[in-house]
């Protein structure tokens, strides 16, 4: 031993040293066996789907210091609202929280179910107002108002400062609304002794001021002008049996003047009438105009006394059933409008023309009456615009024939112009001149979507917003967005996204709107382009993300990636952001863009369970029909993925789905169609999406071309066994499947979700949803047929699955809900029967007091559970569930 340490060559000393320590370490991996290697990933199963939930991003503070987001699970009780410092990352949260929002940098308030949790943002301190069931802020700051309803229904209002000190408790509150401006507040009150109005000043100090009080009537309907300067709400009696008048009241905040008017006795408005809960009150924007909507009490109620027999006759414009909806728009609520300066009142609409729109300056009416005076079969038929004066009550036709899309007729803010689409073109037009102007006609531009493949009118891209300071519309094309004056001299293109075959739009907002609501119509919003403007960004490779534009510079990125990235809000005191950041095999992640900073930061990753479990990839590929057009699908490959081994596939089916490449897919059983992508993968199948193209007169010959091309293009990637390919598809998809499987024996098996099978008896019926014939379906919407059934039956046969059932060699799951009304039951009932009379494969599943999406959650359980057990059979040679075989005699 010691002769052999003499002879060491100590060159050899440190492979020795590394051998040693390898050894030890080989040692204690054979002790301990888990250390050091790699965490096996677990199989996903649906024990564990309600770990999953879903982010979405709430608010984010003015200078980008706190931003609010929210979980939300299948197991409601566990949703969650999380607060979250984005410098020093701090966290807090509030189960089952809602409703959040900021006080400035002050603090942050939310609904939690014992109340109103608030955070001071400054100390840290928390307070709990129990009771607690709405609250708001005012401008300043310094108030925080709390409605409050305690264990015996009765509600008080609370106003606290800033620190959470309580400086006004008002008793026996009803309702309350804050101005726009958050500097006023009125607030109705009822107690047993005396009911009231009180209007509440938030400046510097708190002043009270009680409008009305009269303890035989209640208030209601509280309603704000846009500039906080007056506010109206309906006077009605308390007692039923009384008969004192009901009033409508407005206040002039300016002028400390109250009015009222008796709408008893007044010429078209109804002698028994109802106004609450129909449609709010609304003030015109110089506070001399209240707009208020009424209508019979009794046809509120539900009428038994309906005549016994029904008359339907083919000259009706409309068909007995639509007749029963809209009553000759007798049931409708009637608009009116009461001018304070005059005292005077004046019937809007009526049973002729009952819709409205107004105008920017309120000043005009634009009623419409949406459904044709002949029989015809579109949803709507195209709309003759009226213009009427509210002053005079003169009125005029000053649009014929316009096409029925909402979006192609818009108002503009405080101006008397309209902006409407017609002849393929923008026109503008001057309602106190009554001159159109063709703003597009010389662009030689497609301001029509080109993706739109359904018969009828193409819908127009829309328009984007009113730029106040250049007098401009803001008009959207294919890819861009261009300015142009409302006398049409100037023309600008204002992004370059032709070039880059990127898709500019102003993005919507939360509520997933961005053009206004107004009554029956739409009113542009408004933007300042000195400002510059956040863009949302959507790519044709599908890459998305935002931009920021302004006039020197263009547009210029802030964050565009191959993801789906999207929810971006800006710090309205800084160019901070925060979005929210997805692929579909990445869990949806909140990020934190500093200006100060090159990096967005990750703020909050959801999902983070997701990284132990076996996940698959999507997959863009591209294809082509056989008329050469090259089509998008995307492809979904089995989790923990063996290249050596090839699997079963299944084909889901729906018009376009490539846009949905990116989106990640919480695994769970409760989806209304019971098909989720994420289960199948989980459980080792591709799934395939494919694009649709259409022929108008052939959806299901073009549905059978572009799905058969596409399954194919996989099967030649050598992935999939060609032999194990299932079909799904719901409602149009269910169509689609059914049609296909007639043609081809591609499929192993096949899944039709509350299809309609039959052309001809589904064209000659009643969609039971809104009373119209399904007509207009087929001529001028999804089923692309754009003929009617007579002029083209040899179309309509051949594209209807039930006349070419006796094709099929598919074992076929069929479903649907036994109170469909969008596509009734009876199409799948048909279908059923005609597998059964040719002694064809097939199992029906009928779900009572379902409709077209099942809505239970036990009703998707179960669906979702037999679809799976239904493909394993077909697909994965698992044996049958009973339910799939089990004779019953």
């Amino acid at each position: 031993m010691d002769t052999v340490k003499k002879g060491f060559d100590h060159r050899l000393k440190p492979q020795l040293k590394c051998l040693f320590l390898l050894a030890l370490l080989f040692f204690a991996l054979m002790t301990c066996p888990t250390a050091g290697q790699v965490k096996q990933k677990k199989h996903l199963t649906p024990v564990d789907y309600p770990l999953w939930g879903t982010l979405q991003l709430e608010e984010f503070s003015e200078r980008g210091q706190w931003v609010s987001y929210a979980m939300q699970y299948e197991e409601q009780q566990t949703d969650t609202l999380f607060l979250k410092n984005t410098e020093n990352r701090k966290l807090k949260f509030f189960p089952k929280g809602s409703n959040g929002q900021f006080n400035k940098e002050e603090s942050f308030a939310c609904l939690v179910p014992s109340g109103l949790a608030i955070t001071n943002l400054k100390t840290n301190q928390q307070q709990l107002i129990l009771d607690a069931i709405a609250f708001d802020f005012s401008s300043n700051a310094k108030y925080t108002i709390v409605l409050k309803r305690n264990s015996k229904n009765q509600k008080s209002l609370e106003i606290r400062s800033s620190n959470g000190e309580g400086l006004e408790d008002i008793k026996d509150v009803n309702a309350f609304l804050l101005n726009d401006a958050a500097n006023k507040l009125v607030c109705s009150i009822e107690s047993n002794n005396q009911n009231s109005v009180m209007v509440i000043n938030l400046d510097k100090n708190i002043t009270k001021k009680v409008l009305m009080e009269d303890p035989k009537c209640h208030f209601t309907n509280l309603a704000w002008n846009s500039s906080g300067t007056a506010l109206a709400f309906f006077q009605e009696a308390r007692d039923k049996t009384d008969t004192t008048d009901t009033k409508l009241l407005h206040y002039n905040c300016n002028m400390n003047k109250l009015q009222s008017f008796s709408l008893e006795g007044q010429s078209n408005i109804p002698t028994k009438m109802d106004t609450s809960g129909i449609i709010p009150l609304t003030i015109s924007d110089d506070g001399q105009k209240v707009f208020f909507g009424v209508k019979e009490k009794e046809q509120l109620e539900n009428i038994q006394n309906s005549e016994s027999i029904q008359i339907w006759r083919t000259n009706d414009n409309w068909i007995y059933p639509q007749q029963k909806i809209i009553q000759n728009w007798k049931k409708t609520v009637k608009t009116a409008v009461w001018k304070t300066v005059t005292n005077q009142f004046l019937a809007i609409t009526s049973v002729e023309c009952p819709k409205l729109i107004l105008d920017g300056k309120q000043q005009w009416a634009l009623i419409y009456n949406p459904i044709a005076e002949k029989p015809q079969y579109k949803y709507n038929d195209d709309r003759d615009i009226h213009a009427k004066n509210l002053y005079t009550g003169e009125c005029k036709l000053v649009i014929e024939k316009l096409p029925e899309n909402i979006q192609n007729i818009l108002t503009i803010p405080n101006t008397n112009y309209i902006v409407y689409y017609k002849n393929k073109n923008w026109w503008v037009l001057d309602l106190n001149s009554q001159t159109k102007l063709n703003l597009t006609e010389k662009l030689n531009i497609n301001f029509e979507d080109v993706h739109y493949d359904r018969a009828g009118d193409k819908p127009t891209y829309g328009i984007a917003a009113w730029n106040k300071k250049n007098n401009s519309i803001l008009i959207y094309d294919q890819y861009d967005i261009w300015e142009i004056t409302v006398d049409g001299k100037k023309t600008t293109r204002l992004t370059s996204g032709k070039e880059k075959q990127i898709c500019f739009r102003i993005p919507k907002r939360k509520n997933g709107t961005w053009n206004k609501i107004n009554f029956d119509g739409l009113s542009c919003s408004e933007v300042d382009l000195d400002q510059g403007l956040i863009l949302e960004a959507n790519g044709d490779d599908l890459f998305s993300g935002y931009y920021i534009w302004n006039r020197k510079q263009k547009e210029s990125k802030i964050i565009y990636a191959n993801k789906t990235i999207d929810q971006l809000i800006k710090a309205s005191k800084n160019n901070g952001y925060v979005y929210r950041d997805q692929e579909y095999d990445s869990p949806p992640t909140l990020f934190f863009n500093d200006p100060s900073k090159n990096n967005p930061q990750k703020l909050f990753e959801s999902n983070p369970q997701h990284h132990n479990y076996n996940w698959g990839k999507s997959e863009l590929v591209h294809y082509q029909n056989r008329k050469g057009k090259t089509l998008k699908a995307i492809l979904y490959y089995p989790a923990a993925y063996n290249p050596i081994k090839k699997y079963p596939m299944i084909v889901h089916v729906y018009e376009r789905q490539s846009d949905e490449l990116h989106s990640y897919v919480n695994p769970s059983e409760l989806d209304s169609r019971g098909f989720n992508r994420t289960n199948f993968t989980s459980q080792d199948y591709f799934v395939l999406l494919p694009d649709i193209s259409y022929e108008i007169g052939n959806p299901g010959s073009s549905a059978l071309d572009c799905v058969v091309a596409a399954t194919q293009k996989i099967i030649d990637k050598g992935l999939v066994l060609p032999n194990k390919i299932g079909l799904i598809g719901h409602s149009f998809g269910g169509y689609e499947t059914s049609f296909i499987v007639t043609q081809t024996n591609l499929f192993a098996t096949a899944i039709v979700g509350a299809a309609t099978t039959d052309l001809t008896s589904w064209y000659l019926s009643v969609g039971w949803n809104n009373g119209r014939p399904e007509i207009w379906r087929f001529e001028n919407q999804q089923w692309r047929m754009g003929k009617s059934l007579f002029d083209d039956m040899e179309s309509y046969n051949q594209n209807s699955p039930i006349l070419n059932t006796k094709n099929i060699k598919t074992p076929l799951l069929i479903w649907t809900g036994e109170n469909d009304k969008q596509v009734n039951a009876n199409q799948s009932i048909e279908f059923f029967l005609a597998l059964k009379r040719l002694e064809k494969q097939a199992t029906m599943l009928v779900y009572p007091n379902e409709r077209h999406a099942l809505m239970r959650d036990e009703s998707q359980r179960d669906l979702s559970r037999r679809i799976q057990n239904w493909f394993n059979y077909y697909l994965k040679d698992k044996l049958p569930e009973s339910w799939i075989f089990e004779t019953k005699k």
